[in-house]
């Protein structure tokens, strides 16, 4: 008979999501890992439920089995129809009549279900906690009709603000910043031209203040 005290864990994988999002999504795994391993046993159902704090924005949508090494291949997987809130959901599986129960050793590792969820435009940046309820969560021996014992891991959702639009210039108003640029450097062209005739002009005053000429502007004349 199974020891009462099996090393079996389910878990939440921490996830990362921005607000105003959806199609995140999350895994629950279990592991059984035994050192050294001793018992094995022969899963033919389970149920979890998990649950993030109602004031995060968060609302689950629906739980599959489309993540890698879920437990009950070609199985069915699906929300328990019970009155919860869109921040709860429990999901249950068992293997069908034709698929055979899974003989979980250790050590292995299954996946439970992917959770898929949404987070609100108004939902506060922070760190949520994904919790397991080990009142329903349950799994069950073939061997025995009776249930395993399991401990529990909680995940962690960080919740990042939302993501910010990069913002592209209109198409006129690149047009005028285009001509103002363009504006500039005729400008920086045409005073580095008459930079040499600037010169000039201020050694010929110098020259014509000795002498006893006036210049004026650029071109000079001699009374």
């Amino acid at each position: 008979m199974p020891s009462a005290e099996a090393a079996f864990q389910v878990s939440i994988q921490d996830t990362t999501a921005n607000a105003d999002s959806v199609g995140n999504f999350f895994d629950v795994v279990l592991t059984h890992n035994d050192s050294p391993p001793t018992d094995s046993y022969s899963l033919f159902l389970f149920s979890v439920r998990v649950s993030v704090s109602a004031d995060s924005g968060v609302a689950f949508v629906t739980v599959t089995d489309s993540s890698p090494g879920y437990i009950f291949t070609g199985s069915s997987l699906g929300i328990i129809p019970v009155n919860e809130s869109t921040a709860t959901l429990t999901a249950i599986s068992w293997s069908d009549v034709a698929i055979p129960d899974v003989t979980v050793s250790s050590p292995s590792t299954f996946t439970l279900g992917r959770v898929f969820y949404d987070v609100s435009n108004n939902a506060t940046p922070g760190v949520f906690s994904l919790t397991i309820d080990p009142q329903v969560t349950n799994f069950f021996d073939d061997n025995t009709s009776g249930s395993v014992t399991f401990t529990t891991s909680n995940g962690n959702l960080t919740i990042n603000g939302a993501s910010q639009a990069v913002v592209t210039p209109e198409p006129a108003s690149f047009l005028i910043l285009l001509t103002g640029t363009c504006g500039l450097a005729v400008l920086r062209r045409r005073f580095t031209a008459d930079c040499p005739r600037l010169q000039t002009a201020r050694l010929a005053d110098k020259d014509n203040s000795v002498s006893g000429t006036q210049s004026t502007g650029i071109a000079t004349k001699r009374r």
